[in-house]
């Protein structure tokens, strides 16, 4: 993180910045405006589970209600992100590719959005919630 603090103190933050992120991730991108350390943006995010829970995901684990994965694009596999929501914070990985509806930049399985007190995929529908990649 110094070495990522004195980058950004220079000319050039953002590409700076873009380019730290993709080495890091294999040269993925994290979540629009994704923040890296302690700042949370706001994404939109959705729900997912029902029929999916006991198949493969895209990363290669098998979906379970116990699972605290989310689905993203882009992002590398095995990614750890935190999540906030109602003053809730969930730490999970990403562990599936998704969301495929345009403006959703995450897609929470069942453990995530049951551990922010949701009780159905249908309770949860599509909520902003802030997201960081973990430090």
């Amino acid at each position: 993180m110094q070495a990522l603090a004195l980058l950004l103190s220079g000319v050039g933050v953002l590409g700076l910045v873009v380019a730290a992120v993709a080495s890091v991730f294999g040269g993925a991108s994290p979540p629009t405006g994704t923040a890296i350390g302690t700042d949370y943006v706001t994404v939109e995010a959705s729900a997912y589970g029902g029929v999916f829970v006991g198949r493969e995901t895209a990363c290669g684990e098998t979906l379970t209600d116990g699972a605290r994965i989310v689905a993203h694009r882009t992002l590398a596999c095995g990614t750890p992100l935190d999540l906030r929501l109602d003053g809730t914070t969930v730490s999970v990985t990403v562990g599936d590719r998704g969301p495929f509806v345009d403006g959703r930049e995450l897609d929470l399985a069942p453990a995530v959005w049951s551990a922010f007190g949701y009780a159905s995929i249908a309770a949860f529908g599509v909520r902003p919630l802030g997201v960081r990649l973990a430090e």
